[in-house]
């Protein structure tokens, strides 16, 4: 579930989503983040959030964090997957 087609935000996700090489199959739209709240709570499917949004869906409290690292061997060619992966990511 998405903002509809058009809005800035929903072009942001989508270029993201095919740079990553994932298949986008929006089932619903609305330009309410408060709408497409309800209907990932209601099961329809997932979507993308602001931050100040999506707060609301966990209360404010984290509940689920974990500290990744990434290692490679010294001297190895960058394996492009992996890359993909670090990206997407981020710092």
């Amino acid at each position: 579930v998405l903002f509809p087609a058009g809005s800035h935000t929903r072009a942001l996700i989508e270029a993201r989503l095919e740079e990553l090489g994932a298949p986008v199959e929006v089932v619903a739209e609305s330009h309410q983040p408060e709408v497409l709240r309800a209907m990932v709570r209601l099961g329809v499917g997932w979507t993308v959030l602001p931050v100040v949004q999506a707060e609301s869906l966990t209360n404010g409290r984290v509940i689920a964090s974990r500290r990744l690292v990434a290692a490679t061997r010294e001297g190895a060619a960058p394996d492009p997957a992996a890359q993909l992966l670090l990206a997407a990511l981020g710092p």
